[in-house]
C-alpha cells in the first residue's frame, strides 16, 4: 500500500496543479462532515477525488488522517506525509490568493490559514519576514504560524475548527508559549468531540501540563477517544496504561492486558512493547509502560 501511495503522490507532484496552477476549490463538505463527526476512514475515502487533483484542503485533512492513522490503516511511514507536505505546499500560493475572496466558505478558509502554519512552521515555505540570524529561526517560524490562526482560534466556538485548536495547542507548548492557552485550546477541542483534541487533552491531564494531575479527567478523556470508530491505538493503549497503574481507575491487569493487545492489534508500536510485558504478568512489571508525550495534530 505504502509503494502504490508514494507512486500516486509522486505522480501529483509533477502536475501543474501541484506547481501552483489554478484549480477551482472542490466541495468537500460531505467529507467535512465525515470528519468532524471522527469518522475518519469515510472522510478519507470522500476526500480522495480532490486529494488526487491536488485540491489543498482534501490534501491538509488526508495529511492529519494519514499521519495519526486515524483512518485505521496505522500511522503513515515518513515518505508518505513529506510527500503529502510537499503536495501541500505546491499548492501554497493558490491557498493566499483564495484568502483574499471574501466568499471563500469559512471553513475552507480556516483549513487553508492552519496548513500555511503548518507549512511555515515546518519550514515547507519562506517565511513573511525571515529574521537576522539562523538562530532566530524556530521562534519565528513559531511566531508566523501563530499568527495566522490565533485569532480565529481564540474567538470562534469550541466547534468551528478543532485542526487549528490542536495545532495552535502544539505551538504554544514550543518554548515562549503559553500552557495555560494550550489547555483551553485542547479544552475546546475535546468538547467540539475531536479525538486529537480529547487525547492530547488527557495527555495534559495525566502528566499535570498547566496544573494539577487529574487521573480520573485524563483517564475518562483516553476512553472517549478509545471508543471512536476506527479505534485510535495511541488511546487504546493509554486506556491500558490507567487500568494497569490503577490511576483514575480501579486498577486491573486483565482490562490492561485487553487494552493493550487491541492497541497491538492497531499496528501501534507502544502498544505492542505493553502486551508483552503484560504477557502473564500477575503482578504490575516493574518496567515503566510506554507512552507517547507528544501532542498529535
Amino acid at each position: 500500500m505504502t509503494k502504490l501511495w508514494l507512486i500516486i503522490l509522486t505522480v501529483l507532484l509533477a502536475s501543474p496543479a501541484a506547481a501552483g496552477d489554478f484549480i477551482a476549490p472542490a466541495d468537500n463538505s460531505a467529507a467535512l462532515a465525515f470528519f468532524r463527526e471522527g469518522r475518519y476512514a469515510q472522510a478519507y475515502a470522500a476526500f480522495w477525488p480532490a486529494l488526487a487533483r491536488s485540491d489543498p484542503e482534501a490534501v491538509f485533512h488526508g495529511l492529519i488522517i494519514r499521519r495519526n492513522g486515524l483512518d485505521g490503516r496505522g500511522q503513515a511511514q515518513e515518505p508518505e506525509t513529506a510527500a503529502l507536505m510537499d503536495l501541500l505546499a505546491g499548492r501554497a500560493e493558490f491557498m493566499r490568493r483564495a484568502l483574499d475572496d471574501k466568499d471563500i466558505p469559512e471553513t475552507t478558509a480556516d483549513a487553508y490559514r492552519t496548513a500555511l502554519a503548518h507549512l511555515l512552521y515546518a519550514g515547507k515555505i519562506p517565511l513573511d519576514r525571515p529574521p537576522d540570524s539562523p538562530e532566530d529561526y524556530p521562534a519565528r517560524q513559531k511566531q508566523e504560524a501563530l499568527g495566522l490562526i490565533s485569532t480565529f482560534v481564540l474567538a470562534s466556538p469550541a466547534t468551528r475548527y478543532p485542526p487549528a485548536m490542536n495545532f495552535a495547542a502544539h505551538l504554544n507548548l514550543a518554548p515562549g508559549g503559553s500552557v495555560k492557552r494550550a489547555q483551553i485550546l485542547l479544552r475546546r477541542s475535546a468538547e467540539a468531540g475531536d479525538r486529537l483534541g480529547m487525547i492530547n487533552l488527557s495527555l495534559f491531564y495525566r502528566e499535570g501540563l498547566g496544573g494539577t494531575r487529574n487521573d480520573l479527567r485524563a483517564a475518562q478523556l483516553a476512553r472517549r477517544a478509545a471508543d471512536s470508530e476506527p479505534p485510535l491505538g495511541r488511546a487504546l493503549n493509554e486506556v491500558g496504561f490507567f487500568y494497569e497503574t490503577g490511576r483514575g481507575v480501579t486498577r486491573d491487569l486483565a482490562e490492561a492486558r485487553a487494552w493493550y493487545g487491541k492497541s497491538a492489534a492497531r499496528g501501534y508500536q507502544p502498544g505492542r512493547h505493553n502486551a508483552a510485558r503484560l504477557h502473564d504478568a500477575k503482578e504490575p512489571p516493574k518496567s515503566r509502560p510506554a507512552l507517547e508525550e507528544d501532542l498529535l495534530f
